[in-house]
């Protein structure tokens, strides 16, 4: 069976730079990532006023999910699930604050078999900053 996948991106610099994308929907899921506060020429909006940033956050919530003919009012079930996962991962995240604070524990890289994506997107973002070597 063919999995079918399509995404949707507002079309601002960064997401190509970054290889960011906005949602994915396979097979009539819509996985959305975390939105903020930028306007569609890549501004930031309502530094230091939170409701500001709160508000655009969510107009940007609203273009990705028309980007996919969807609304808020679709997002129940999932609102929910997340809840769940959220509990969940209290456990988990206890547990390795713990194990961070033994010890044996020594900081450096993260996970080489779990997060390489996010270290590349670390250094990529670090390089575009101008930043030479991340802590």
């Amino acid at each position: 069976m063919a999995i079918h996948s399509d995404i949707y991106n507002h079309g601002v610099p960064w997401e190509e730079g970054f290889s960011v994308t906005q949602a994915r929907r396979v097979d009539g899921i819509i996985y959305v990532s975390g939105q903020f506060s930028h306007d569609m020429q890549s501004g930031f909006v309502g530094e230091g006023d939170f409701e500001a940033q709160a508000r655009k956050s969510l107009e940007n919530l609203d273009r990705v999910l028309a980007g996919f003919d969807a609304t808020k009012s679709d997002l129940a079930e999932t609102i929910t699930f997340s809840d769940e996962i959220q509990i969940e991962d209290i456990g988990i995240c206890e547990a390795v604050q713990r194990g961070l604070a033994s010890e044996t524990y020594v900081s450096g890289r993260y996970s080489p078999q779990r997060e390489n994506g996010v270290h590349h997107f670390h250094e990529l973002y670090a390089r575009d900053m101008g930043i030479s070597k991340l802590a």
